[in-house]
């Protein structure tokens, strides 16, 4: 488990700052979309893109991470 919150870590460091912040704000503070929309001073609908986004890019991260290594 530790190990996946390092691993997590790493790969939020990567993100785009304001993709970052959406997945921090949603899934990280449990905020509303609408709410986290509001802090980011974004509408609701680039908002859900940028989460889109942002959880896209980490659930490639870590495909790439689990792939068998040559």
């Amino acid at each position: 488990m530790k190990n996946q919150i390092l691993e997590l870590k790493e790969m939020l460091k990567t993100l785009p700052a304001k993709q970052k912040h959406a997945i921090l704000l949603a899934d990280f503070h449990d905020l509303s979309y609408k709410e986290s929309a509001s802090i980011m001073e974004v509408s609701l609908s680039h908002f859900k893109i940028l989460l889109f986004r942002g959880r896209q890019t980490l659930r490639q991260q870590k495909e790439r991470n689990e792939a068998p290594h040559e």
